[in-house]
């Protein structure tokens, strides 16, 4: 139970939770209301989008702006 509670608590998790619900939501919403097919489809696309956008992994190595590098060809 812990395992689950440790999911949830996790704000990336939770996110990327309520971002696959309302992405499901716009779906029924398009299902249900085919008059409405052109806003469920345009909500659809932008809380996927959302989704996978958190769904990224991290960047561990960060780039340095302040270091540049200069390669001198010879």
């Amino acid at each position: 139970m812990s395992e689950s509670q440790d999911f949830l608590l996790n704000a990336k998790n939770l996110r990327i939770s309520v971002y696959i619900s309302l992405a499901i939501g716009n779906m029924l919403f398009g299902a249900l209301y085919p008059e409405s097919i052109l806003v469920a489809s345009c909500g659809f696309a932008f809380f996927t989008a959302l989704a996978l956008v958190n769904l990224r992994p991290e960047d561990t190595e960060k780039n340095d702006s302040g270091k540049k590098l200069v390669r001198i060809d010879k």
